[in-house]
């Protein structure tokens, strides 16, 4: 006959021999990073990152979050504190304090910023585009004016106009700026108002799927048909939000090549790489080996042909600092997904701020 006692340590070691340790042989092996990536690329561009700023409330600064990664970066965007609805939400009243944060903090470590975004469709004060043309003219000039010229000379580059161009081809004619002018000129006057504010600062068009043919196409006929090189355009803003298999290479290639070749500096902006095409980790995958090489693989042809045109390249911004705050968490199916996150990895740094193999890939050639 069996005990009680022979039962109860039976029964434990089946326990045991039943729950196996977990397998951590598909997990990446991270690590700190020695190489400031700022300047491993002094003599080819500027490295850069969005940063969030307490801009809608919270308290998770951006430089204490990122103390120990921000050294890695020679130039910062806000990500949303100089929206026109953070920093100039009603007429009368303007909010500086998350921008300035990031505007004092670069200046105490000399680290340049871009401003992002004076006119844009969405996160606009609905105030600004209301009224008449007029009115609504004079509310661009008032916001451009004060933004860009309290922040003249500390910031280097302006996103003066934000994807103006539509998906569908020609103008963005669902924007509230396209239907308060009653057309595209509230474009050369955005360009106009910034380059009287800050003459000297690099005044940007920045829009998504430039390296689309047809987008691309369209973009160049907007450049053209504005005349915005003499209205004060110095440049095109790339929007990398690019995934693990497009663009194609030789499309990024041929995108740098005719913007160039008009003249135009290069910023690559709101660089982050999808893991997931678009359509959200609804698996909730780790992140694992697979990933890894492929992100690290990515990061390589692209960062490759960054350096293959360092002389055309001003910029080249990463959307975020690292995979713990990335938009695309939220952003996936085309739509936002407030309170829906899917958890993305983007970056070359991960969830707890060490560095993954794509960052080996883009410091060490």
């Amino acid at each position: 006959m069996i005990s009680i006692k022979q039962i109860i340590l039976l029964s434990g070691l089946l326990i045991f021999v039943g729950c196996s340790s977990p397998d951590l042989s598909d997990k990446p092996k991270t690590f700190k990073a020695k190489k400031m990536i700022s300047q491993v690329y002094k003599e080819h561009f500027l490295i850069g990152a969005a940063v969030a700023s307490s801009e809608y409330g919270n308290r998770d600064y951006f430089d204490i979050r990122y103390a120990e990664l921000l050294p890695h970066y020679n130039s910062l965007t806000a990500e949303n504190a100089m929206k026109p609805e953070v920093i100039h939400p009603l007429k009368d009243q303007f909010n500086f304090q998350a921008a300035d944060r990031i505007i004092n903090y670069a200046s105490s470590n000399n680290i340049n910023v871009r401003g992002h975004a004076l006119v844009w469709h969405s996160q606009t004060s609905p105030w600004i585009t209301e009224g008449s043309k007029d009115a609504v003219r004079e509310n661009m000039r008032n916001h451009i004016m004060t933004v860009v010229g309290r922040y003249k000379g500390r910031v280097y580059s302006w996103d003066v106009v934000n994807e103006a161009v539509s998906d569908q081809g020609s103008y963005r004619a669902d924007s509230p700026w396209y239907k308060a002018y009653g057309g595209p000129e509230y474009i050369i006057d955005a360009f106009k108002f910034a380059k009287a504010a800050d003459p000297d600062c690099s005044l940007i068009y920045n829009d998504y799927a430039v390296v689309r043919p047809s987008k691309r196409h369209d973009i160049i006929t907007m450049i053209k048909k504005l005349d915005l090189k003499k209205h004060g355009l110095d440049g095109i803003g790339i929007q990398a939000h690019w995934n693990l298999y497009w663009p194609e290479i030789n499309e990024i290639q041929r995108t740098i090549d005719m913007f160039s070749e008009m003249g135009l500096d290069i910023h690559i902006t709101e660089l982050d790489i999808d893991c997931f095409d678009g359509m959200g980790n609804k698996e909730g995958r780790a992140f694992d080996n697979d990933l890894d090489d492929k992100l690290a693989a990515r990061y390589r042809e692209i960062f490759e042909l960054f350096r293959i045109n360092s002389d055309k390249i001003v910029s080249v911004t990463f959307w975020g600092v690292a995979d713990d705050h990335t938009w695309l968490d939220y952003h996936y199916n085309k739509t936002w997904n407030a309170g829906k996150p899917l958890k993305n990895y983007p970056f070359v740094f991960d969830t707890d701020h060490k560095a993954k193999k794509a960052y080996n890939e883009i410091v060490d050639f």
